[in-house]
């Protein structure tokens, strides 16, 4: 009997924070020309994936008949994370 386990871990991720890294400079936009001018919006998004399995593979020989029965079991998790904070004028 064989057993195999298995644990892995996908994770992404963006760590933006404001187009100048600055969030106390307040975002403005011309009444005008409509052009936006000081911070952005800030952005963290960080995706993951979380996988488990566990399995079991058996070999069984029993006179004619040869026979391999495996089983198990897998788990799989996504998760999205985002933040987005607009500063105020």
């Amino acid at each position: 009997m064989v057993f195999t386990g298995r644990y892995s871990i996908t994770q992404g991720g963006s760590n933006r924070v404001g187009f100048f890294e600055d969030l106390t400079t307040p975002n403005r936009r011309d009444q005008t020309t409509g052009i936006q001018s000081g911070n952005t919006t800030a952005t963290r998004f960080r995706p993951r994936r979380d996988e488990v399995s566990a399995k079991f593979n058996m070999y069984l020989s029993r006179g004619r008949v040869n026979n391999n029965i495996s089983y198990g079991v897998q788990i799989s998790r996504s998760k999205d994370y985002r933040v987005d904070i607009q500063p105020g004028a």
